[in-house]
Parts: structure tokens; C-alpha cells; sequence
């Protein structure tokens, strides 16, 4: 092998090498990540009236902007059930980087619980017996992002204690 048989190895290696690494940070550009961040805080509802919240900050910490096409409270019941709710925002949202959204839902909703109502298959009961209702409570939440390239973002569970008055 002469000097021009070795240089074309050496170039052909240094751009796959090259495009190998743009690639590498092209895809590391494009991935998206989101920061959670749980907090309590009082939020004013009405002229001089407070009540206690718990605040959601939203961080992009990609490089690229994302843009929020949906929020949504996720429960999990005492019963080991999920419910689901959308955050009543005006989609979509737009995040640059370190752009901050802060989603705040009441502790009113965690404390009272969710009202659940249960058919029974029995039909031999009338419809007004087969009807049962309960009331459960939150055990945790978080909280799901979805963005309009369809990748969902999940904060960690927080685990919401219920107090009991007397103990």
C-alpha cells in the first residue's frame, strides 16, 4: 500500500467518524426533557380569599422548544384505580428553553376525594338497588405532558397524606 491508499483509509474513517457524531447530536438535540417541580402555595381565588394549592412548574430543559398540546392530572385512588384530568389550559403552549409553566390545581379536589358510582350486572335488582356510590380518596399524583410530536413527559408520583383531625 502506497501514501494515497493509506490516505483514503484515514478519510474514509474520519467521515464516518464525523457523520456518526453529527448524527449522535442531532438525535441529542431533538430528545426532549422536561423538569417537574411540586410545591403547596396559597393562590388568591377572589378579592382577599386564599386557599391552598399544589403548584406544578413545568421546565423545558431541551434545547429545542417544545410545544404543549396537553396536561393532565393523573390520580390514583386508595382502591388502586386511575382517574384522569385535563388541565383546563389554552393549548398549546409554547416552551423554549428554560421556559417555566405553572400548573396549580386545588387541594380541595385531593381532600374531597372522587365520587364514584358503580352499576351492578345483577338484573334481577331494580336499576335504583343495583346503583352503588362511594367515595374515595387520593393516595397520589403526578402529573403527564404530551407534546404535539406526541411524547408524553411523567413527573414523579407525590404522595398526598390525608390528615386525620384528633389523633
Amino acid at each position: 500500500m502506497d501514501a494515497k491508499d493509506w490516505l483514503s483509509v484515514y478519510a474514509a474513517l474520519l467521515s464516518t467518524f464525523l457523520g456518526g457524531y453529527s448524527i449522535y447530536k442531532e438525535y441529542k438535540k431533538r430528545k426532549g426533557k422536561m423538569l417537574f417541580h411540586y410545591e403547596k402555595e396559597d393562590v388568591e381565588e377572589s378579592e382577599n380569599k386564599f386557599a391552598p394549592h399544589h403548584v406544578v412548574s413545568i421546565v423545558n430543559i431541551s434545547e429545542t422548544t417544545r410545544v404543549l398540546r396537553q396536561i393532565i392530572l393523573e390520580q390514583r385512588l386508595n382502591d388502586g384505580t386511575t382517574t384522569y384530568t385535563d388541565a383546563k389550559a389554552e393549548y398549546p403552549i409554547k416552551l423554549s428553553q428554560y421556559d417555566q409553566y405553572k400548573y396549580n390545581f386545588s387541594t380541595e379536589t385531593i381532600r374531597d376525594g372522587v365520587t364514584v358510582i358503580s352499576l351492578s350486572k345483577d338484573k334481577s335488582l331494580p336499576k335504583n338497588e343495583r346503583m352503588k356510590i362511594e367515595r374515595r380518596t387520593i393516595e397520589k399524583c403526578r402529573v403527564t405532558v404530551t407534546d404535539t410530536t406526541g411524547k408524553k413527559y411523567q413527573s414523579q408520583w407525590l404522595e398526598l397524606k390525608a390528615k386525620v383531625i384528633g389523633e
